[in-house]
C-alpha cells in the first residue's frame, strides 16, 4: 500500500471494532488478537470497510425499543437463542450475546429440539424456518 501512495499507522492500543470517519478514514483492527489498531485513509480500502458495514446493515435484524424500554423481548428466550444458532453463532457465542450461561442455552436448545421435533441442530434450524415462514414447523 505504501508504494501506492496510501498511508497506514498503526496504534498501540487494544481496539475490536471498526470506525469509519467521514467516510475518508478508517480505524480498524491491526491484529487477529485484537491488540493493535490500523489507522487507514486509502480510498479503496475505506470505501471495501463502508460496502462492508453497509451489506451486514442490510442482513440485521431491527430492534424493537418499545418492548427494551419496557423490560422484555419481543421473542422469547428460546425463540432468541434459536434466531441466534440460526444465524451461525455458536452456543458460546450466544450465551455471551443474550448474557446466558452456556449451560442455559443448551437448555433452551434442548427445548426448542423438543418443541420442533428436531434430532440435530440443522433439522431445528429447519423447523424453525418452516414455522417462521408459515408452515407447520413439526
Amino acid at each position: 500500500m505504501a508504494q501506492l501512495g496510501a498511508t497506514t499507522r498503526v496504534l498501540g492500543v487494544p481496539f475490536k471494532r471498526f470506525l469509519v470517519f467521514e467516510c475518508s478514514v478508517a480505524l480498524i483492527p491491526a491484529a487477529s488478537d485484537y491488540s493493535s489498531a490500523a489507522v487507514v485513509d486509502d480510498p479503496a480500502m475505506v470505501a471495501f470497510v463502508v460496502d462492508t458495514f453497509e451489506t451486514l446493515w442490510q442482513q440485521a435484524e431491527g430492534v424493537n425499543w418499545a418492548a427494551v424500554a419496557a423490560g422484555s423481548s419481543a421473542y422469547p428466550v428460546h425463540e432468541q437463542v434459536g434466531r441466534l444458532l440460526a444465524q451461525g453463532l455458536t452456543q458460546r457465542s450466544v450465551a455471551s450475546r443474550l448474557g446466558l450461561s452456556e449451560r442455559t442455552v443448551a437448555s433452551h436448545i434442548a427445548r426448542l429440539r423438543e418443541l420442533y421435533d428436531a434430532e440435530t441442530l440443522f433439522q431445528l434450524g429447519w423447523q424453525m424456518r418452516g414455522a417462521r415462514a408459515g408452515g407447520s414447523g413439526g
